[in-house]
């Protein structure tokens, strides 16, 4: 695989546009792979780039998992956050040159991610979940949960969204599932319980990002305490 076909393939699934991956696709394949003749001082992203930030990653030996799955998502990720570059970028700002000061940022994040082994999510402070952008730092877990896929078809076939009225999530870390299930479930209130206050203020975080205050409540509960009575159980899990 060539790497323009390999940047198209990593933009498909980092989720930097979900509402329009192939035009977002497209736009990133030009930061990274257009250099305009007429520019001289070759200062505009390339593949070249991308390659460069790669290979340094791949001879670090570095594991992944946490919200990407090889060096190329890492490279395609550190580089996206550094320059700062809109969710859907218009041509103009994927066309600009790139300073010095963008250029040794990205170096800072590659380092780091080095030696330091931070996974990305925790360099960039952003992560997606059940298509939804989150505010993620080391006082959570990077969100990995396979609920996502549930969250995001609504349970189907097992619960009919439009009925859900109370969900409570335990250790809701980031308030993730939290927030998405408020999103899939339009109707229903939702308590996000964690004993850790770090946790809860990086949920409460995230609640106010998605304007879901209204409906998402925050509660710290201490290991061992009791909780008030749960939500009664899904028809499919009464009938066991």
């Amino acid at each position: 695989m060539n790497w323009q076909a390999a940047v198209e393939k990593t933009v498909s699934g980092l989720g930097y546009d979900l509402v329009d991956t192939e035009r977002s696709a497209r736009g990133l394949l030009r930061v990274f792979i257009d250099r305009l003749p007429n520019d001289p001082t070759g200062e505009f992203i390339t593949v070249d780039d991308c390659e460069r930030v790669t290979r340094q990653l791949q001879r670090a030996r570095l594991h992944y998992g946490h919200g990407t799955e090889r060096a190329l998502d890492d490279a395609a990720a550190l580089v996206w956050h550094a320059l700062r570059l809109p969710r859907r970028p218009g041509a103009a700002a994927l066309r600009r040159a790139v300073s010095a000061k963008q250029q040794a940022a990205v170096d800072v994040l590659v380092k780091r991610r080095v030696r330091e082994r931070v996974p990305v999510v925790y360099l960039t402070h952003r992560c997606w979940f059940a298509g939804l952008e989150l505010y993620i730092d080391p006082r959570v877990l990077i969100p990995r949960s396979p609920l996502a896929e549930l969250i995001e078809r609504g349970f189907a076939p097992w619960i009919k969204a439009g009925r859900v009225r109370r969900v409570l999530d335990l250790g809701t870390g980031s308030g993730c599932i939290a927030i998405a299930c408020a999103r899939a479930f339009p109707r229903a209130r939702v308590d996000a319980l964690d004993i850790s206050a770090d946790a809860l203020a990086v949920a409460r975080r995230n609640v106010r990002r998605h304007r879901l205050g209204g409906r998402v409540r925050t509660v710290r509960r201490q290991a061992g305490r009791r909780t008030a009575a749960p939500p009664p159980m899904c028809p499919c899990c009464r009938a066991r």
